[in-house]
Protein backbone atom coordinates (compact mmCIF):
# COMPACT_ATOMS: atom_id res chain seq x y z
CA UNK A 1 0.00 0.00 0.00
CA UNK A 2 1.95 2.74 -1.30
CA UNK A 3 1.40 6.70 -0.14
CA UNK A 4 0.39 9.32 -2.58
CA UNK A 5 0.76 13.16 -2.50
CA UNK A 6 -3.11 13.39 -1.52
CA UNK A 7 -2.76 11.18 1.65
CA UNK A 8 0.16 13.67 3.25
CA UNK A 9 -0.74 17.87 3.75
CA UNK A 10 1.04 20.30 4.35
CA UNK A 11 -0.28 22.43 7.05
CA UNK A 12 1.58 25.14 6.38
CA UNK A 13 0.96 27.99 3.51
CA UNK A 14 4.32 28.98 3.51
CA UNK A 15 5.84 27.47 0.56
CA UNK A 16 3.82 28.36 -2.58
CA UNK A 17 6.36 26.68 -5.23
CA UNK A 18 7.19 23.19 -4.96
CA UNK A 19 10.85 22.45 -4.48
CA UNK A 20 11.94 21.75 -7.94
CA UNK A 21 10.25 25.22 -9.04
CA UNK A 22 12.08 27.13 -6.84
CA UNK A 23 15.56 25.13 -7.42
CA UNK A 24 15.04 26.83 -11.47
CA UNK A 25 14.29 30.12 -10.08
CA UNK A 26 17.34 32.68 -9.15
CA UNK A 27 18.63 32.40 -5.72
CA UNK A 28 17.25 35.98 -4.99
CA UNK A 29 13.49 35.63 -6.77
CA UNK A 30 13.24 32.20 -4.56
CA UNK A 31 11.20 32.10 -1.47
CA UNK A 32 12.15 31.70 1.76
CA UNK A 33 12.75 27.96 2.76
CA UNK A 34 11.74 27.35 6.24
CA UNK A 35 13.63 24.24 7.69
CA UNK A 36 10.17 23.86 9.79
CA UNK A 37 8.25 23.01 6.79
CA UNK A 38 10.27 20.84 5.34
CA UNK A 39 10.39 18.76 8.78
CA UNK A 40 6.88 18.24 8.81
CA UNK A 41 6.45 17.07 5.28
CA UNK A 42 9.05 14.56 6.32
CA UNK A 43 7.39 13.65 9.26
CA UNK A 44 3.62 13.59 8.33
CA UNK A 45 4.75 11.79 4.90
CA UNK A 46 7.12 9.37 7.12
CA UNK A 47 4.12 8.58 9.95
CA UNK A 48 1.40 8.52 7.23
CA UNK A 49 3.43 6.01 4.97
CA UNK A 50 4.00 4.18 8.28
CA UNK A 51 0.30 4.23 9.74
CA UNK A 52 -0.68 2.66 5.68
CA UNK A 53 1.99 0.08 5.79
CA UNK A 54 1.15 -1.12 9.61
CA UNK A 55 -3.09 -1.41 8.21
CA UNK A 56 -1.78 -3.39 5.04
CA UNK A 57 -0.38 -5.83 7.66
CA UNK A 58 -2.56 -5.97 10.09
CA UNK A 59 -5.39 -6.53 6.98
CA UNK A 60 -3.03 -9.52 5.50
CA UNK A 61 -3.45 -10.80 9.02
CA UNK A 62 -6.98 -10.85 9.58
CA UNK A 63 -8.56 -11.19 6.25
CA UNK A 64 -7.33 -14.92 5.58
CA UNK A 65 -3.44 -14.03 4.57
CA UNK A 66 -1.77 -16.02 6.98
CA UNK A 67 -2.84 -19.47 7.31
CA UNK A 68 -0.79 -19.97 10.59
CA UNK A 69 -3.49 -21.00 13.47
CA UNK A 70 -1.74 -18.95 16.15
CA UNK A 71 -2.13 -15.49 17.40
CA UNK A 72 -1.31 -12.86 15.98
CA UNK A 73 1.32 -11.52 19.32
CA UNK A 74 2.54 -14.68 19.86
CA UNK A 75 5.83 -14.06 18.12
CA UNK A 76 9.29 -13.26 18.34
CA UNK A 77 10.85 -10.04 18.45
CA UNK A 78 14.12 -11.02 18.23
CA UNK A 79 15.85 -10.22 14.63
CA UNK A 80 15.51 -13.00 12.82
CA UNK A 81 14.83 -13.59 8.50
CA UNK A 82 11.31 -15.15 8.73
CA UNK A 83 11.49 -17.17 12.02
CA UNK A 84 8.85 -15.81 14.47
CA UNK A 85 7.08 -18.89 15.52
CA UNK A 86 7.31 -22.16 16.34
CA UNK A 87 5.34 -22.75 13.70
CA UNK A 88 7.57 -21.11 11.50
CA UNK A 89 10.54 -23.24 12.98
CA UNK A 90 8.79 -26.53 12.57
CA UNK A 91 8.41 -25.94 8.91
CA UNK A 92 12.42 -25.37 8.45
CA UNK A 93 12.43 -28.93 10.43
CA UNK A 94 10.80 -30.70 7.42
CA UNK A 95 12.78 -28.10 5.17
CA UNK A 96 15.90 -29.20 6.66
CA UNK A 97 15.02 -32.84 6.32
CA UNK A 98 14.08 -33.40 3.11
CA UNK A 99 17.18 -31.07 2.00
CA UNK A 100 19.21 -33.66 3.82
CA UNK A 101 17.88 -37.17 2.08
CA UNK A 102 18.27 -34.78 -0.90
CA UNK A 103 22.19 -34.07 -0.46
CA UNK A 104 22.73 -37.81 -1.94
CA UNK A 105 23.78 -41.20 -0.78
CA UNK A 106 27.06 -41.18 -2.79
CA UNK A 107 30.63 -41.66 -1.02
CA UNK A 108 32.28 -39.00 -2.71
CA UNK A 109 33.54 -35.88 -1.01
CA UNK A 110 31.32 -33.54 -2.26
CA UNK A 111 28.23 -35.94 -2.06
CA UNK A 112 29.31 -36.20 1.97
CA UNK A 113 30.08 -32.47 2.58
CA UNK A 114 26.57 -31.76 1.54
CA UNK A 115 25.03 -34.40 3.49
CA UNK A 116 27.18 -32.67 6.43
CA UNK A 117 25.88 -29.51 5.80
CA UNK A 118 21.79 -30.37 5.35
CA UNK A 119 22.61 -32.03 8.88
CA UNK A 120 24.31 -29.20 10.77
CA UNK A 121 21.16 -26.96 9.78
CA UNK A 122 18.48 -29.91 10.47
CA UNK A 123 20.18 -30.85 14.19
CA UNK A 124 20.39 -26.81 15.12
CA UNK A 125 16.73 -26.67 14.18
CA UNK A 126 15.87 -29.36 16.15
CA UNK A 127 17.45 -28.35 19.04
CA UNK A 128 16.02 -25.30 19.21
CA UNK A 129 13.11 -25.76 18.84
CA UNK A 130 13.12 -28.14 21.69
CA UNK A 131 14.76 -25.90 23.87
CA UNK A 132 13.98 -22.61 22.97
CA UNK A 133 10.62 -22.01 20.75
CA UNK A 134 8.30 -24.31 22.00
CA UNK A 135 8.94 -23.69 25.76
CA UNK A 136 9.04 -19.74 25.01
CA UNK A 137 6.32 -19.40 22.19
CA UNK A 138 2.41 -18.57 23.26
CA UNK A 139 1.16 -19.92 19.94
CA UNK A 140 2.43 -23.14 20.48
CA UNK A 141 0.57 -26.12 20.24
CA UNK A 142 -2.03 -26.98 22.80
CA UNK A 143 -0.37 -30.09 23.92
CA UNK A 144 2.65 -29.49 22.96
CA UNK A 145 4.60 -28.74 26.15
CA UNK A 146 2.65 -31.94 28.34
CA UNK A 147 4.52 -33.89 25.51
CA UNK A 148 7.84 -32.51 25.58
CA UNK A 149 7.53 -33.77 29.17
CA UNK A 150 7.05 -37.10 28.43
CA UNK A 151 9.85 -39.32 28.81
CA UNK A 152 11.16 -42.52 26.71
CA UNK A 153 15.10 -43.32 27.33
CA UNK A 154 15.84 -43.89 23.44
CA UNK A 155 13.62 -40.35 22.61
CA UNK A 156 15.98 -38.93 25.33
CA UNK A 157 19.31 -40.03 23.92
CA UNK A 158 18.01 -38.56 20.49
CA UNK A 159 17.34 -35.16 22.08
CA UNK A 160 20.50 -35.18 24.24
CA UNK A 161 22.39 -36.19 20.95
CA UNK A 162 20.66 -33.23 19.08
CA UNK A 163 21.79 -30.63 21.90
CA UNK A 164 25.04 -31.64 22.10
CA UNK A 165 25.92 -31.71 18.44
CA UNK A 166 24.52 -28.53 17.38
CA UNK A 167 26.48 -27.25 20.33
CA UNK A 168 29.21 -28.51 19.20
CA UNK A 169 28.68 -27.94 15.65
CA UNK A 170 28.02 -24.09 16.62
CA UNK A 171 31.11 -23.34 19.43
CA UNK A 172 34.82 -24.55 19.13
CA UNK A 173 34.62 -26.15 22.09
CA UNK A 174 31.74 -26.69 24.46
CA UNK A 175 32.55 -25.33 28.08
CA UNK A 176 29.09 -24.51 30.05
CA UNK A 177 29.04 -28.32 30.41
CA UNK A 178 30.57 -32.25 29.32
CA UNK A 179 28.84 -33.26 26.35
CA UNK A 180 28.04 -37.34 26.74
CA UNK A 181 27.70 -37.65 23.20
CA UNK A 182 29.95 -39.48 20.90
CA UNK A 183 30.06 -39.36 17.14
CA UNK A 184 32.24 -41.97 15.26
CA UNK A 185 33.72 -41.99 11.94
CA UNK A 186 31.25 -43.10 9.02
CA UNK A 187 30.64 -46.52 8.69
CA UNK A 188 28.64 -49.28 7.67
CA UNK A 189 27.19 -50.51 10.79
CA UNK A 190 23.61 -51.18 10.83
CA UNK A 191 20.70 -51.92 8.13
CA UNK A 192 20.46 -48.70 6.82
CA UNK A 193 23.74 -47.37 6.29
CA UNK A 194 24.26 -50.98 4.29
CA UNK A 195 21.50 -49.78 2.48
CA UNK A 196 22.07 -46.25 1.62
CA UNK A 197 25.88 -45.68 1.95
CA UNK A 198 28.47 -45.29 5.31
CA UNK A 199 27.43 -42.36 7.51
CA UNK A 200 28.38 -41.07 10.85
CA UNK A 201 27.38 -43.26 13.87
CA UNK A 202 25.89 -41.48 16.93
CA UNK A 203 26.47 -42.84 20.51
CA UNK A 204 24.24 -41.88 23.49
CA UNK A 205 22.57 -43.02 26.37
CA UNK A 206 22.81 -46.61 25.18
CA UNK A 207 21.67 -46.00 21.51
CA UNK A 208 23.68 -46.25 18.58
CA UNK A 209 21.81 -43.63 15.94
CA UNK A 210 23.17 -43.50 12.41
CA UNK A 211 22.80 -39.70 11.12
CA UNK A 212 20.11 -40.16 9.06
CA UNK A 213 18.21 -42.55 11.42
CA UNK A 214 18.58 -40.24 14.28
CA UNK A 215 16.62 -36.58 11.79
CA UNK A 216 14.25 -39.26 10.95
CA UNK A 217 13.62 -40.13 15.13
CA UNK A 218 13.64 -36.60 15.71
CA UNK A 219 11.24 -35.48 12.82
CA UNK A 220 8.71 -38.31 13.52
CA UNK A 221 9.38 -36.64 17.36
CA UNK A 222 7.94 -33.19 16.62
CA UNK A 223 5.51 -34.01 14.37
CA UNK A 224 3.70 -35.68 17.26
CA UNK A 225 4.54 -32.92 19.19
CA UNK A 226 2.69 -30.34 17.10
CA UNK A 227 -0.28 -32.45 16.33
CA UNK A 228 -2.53 -31.53 18.81
CA UNK A 229 -5.00 -34.50 18.06
CA UNK A 230 -2.54 -36.68 19.28
CA UNK A 231 -2.57 -38.85 22.33
CA UNK A 232 -0.35 -36.85 25.06
CA UNK A 233 -0.08 -39.90 26.74
CA UNK A 234 0.92 -42.65 23.94
CA UNK A 235 3.54 -42.37 21.71
CA UNK A 236 3.56 -43.43 18.25
CA UNK A 237 4.29 -46.97 17.77
CA UNK A 238 6.45 -46.55 14.41
CA UNK A 239 8.79 -43.52 16.32
CA UNK A 240 8.98 -46.22 19.23
CA UNK A 241 9.72 -48.83 16.78
CA UNK A 242 12.65 -46.54 15.05
CA UNK A 243 14.05 -45.86 18.51
CA UNK A 244 14.13 -49.06 19.69
CA UNK A 245 16.31 -50.26 16.34
CA UNK A 246 18.79 -48.28 17.36
CA UNK A 247 18.84 -49.48 21.30
CA UNK A 248 22.50 -51.28 21.81
CA UNK A 249 21.75 -54.90 22.76
CA UNK A 250 23.98 -56.17 25.08
CA UNK A 251 25.32 -59.70 25.14
CA UNK A 252 23.94 -61.97 28.28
Amino acid sequence: MGCTGSEVRILSPRPTKSFSEQRLTKSSDREPFFFSDFVHHSCTNFFTCSTARFASVSNRRTLGYSQRPFPIMATSLSPSFGMSTCFDVYEKLKADLAALEAAGEGEDEQSQKRQDYAAFNFIVTARHLAHDWLPKNGGRPKQSLKKLKRKHAGLTAALNAAKDIANGSKHFKITLYTPTTTVDERGIFDYETWAFGSQYGVREGGYNFSMFGLARILMAYFDWVFDDTASVNLFPAELIAQVDYSLIRRAK
